[in-house]
């Protein structure tokens, strides 16, 4: 089960939706995707981001709006006050991708260096132009940990490992 506060609402989630308590304004139940177990949703001052049936989704102000193509399942996201990041990992496929918060379509050309055996955790701290996006994983018995810089246009500006 994942919490999110946002605006005058929480937004609860479980088992592939997301519950929109207190704000009436909001469509009260969303059908999300899941990511290693976990409901597949972010928010930002904009509104609220959700994977559904390997779509990138948004509130718009008419409704729903269609903002990418991802994997469904096996997307990781978040989402800052002006752009997103995220990625998706398939055997030895990993894409990542950015999207601009109020635009549409991705950018899944991010030069992500590909990491190496079982991801354990992940997370993702915006600023307003870079993200950073730390990654901890298991490697041959080792846990090693990265952290990359990466710009709103989808550059990698730094990267870093340590185990």
């Amino acid at each position: 089960m994942r919490f999110w506060l946002h605006g005058k609402s929480t937004l609860v989630g479980k088992q592939g939706q997301v519950i929109a308590l207190g704000d009436p304004h909001l469509s009260p139940r969303l059908a999300v995707d899941s990511y290693r177990g976990m409901p597949a949703c972010d928010r930002n001052a904009l509104g609220r981001y959700w994977l559904y049936n390997g779509q990138l989704r948004r509130d718009g102000r008419l409704g729903e709006e269609y903002i990418g193509d991802v994997l469904i399942d096996q997307t990781q996201f978040w989402v800052g006050s002006h752009f997103g990041f995220g990625f998706y990992r398939a055997g030895d496929i990993h894409v990542a991708f950015v999207f601009d918060a109020k635009g549409y379509g991705i950018n899944d050309r991010v030069k992500l260096p590909p990491w190496q055996g079982q991801l354990i955790d992940a997370d993702c701290v915006f600023g307003r132009e870079r993200c950073w996006l730390f990654l901890e994983t298991q490697e041959q018995g080792r846990i090693c940990r990265y952290v990359h810089v990466i710009s709103d246009r989808g550059e990698v500006i730094a990267t870093s490992k340590w185990e």
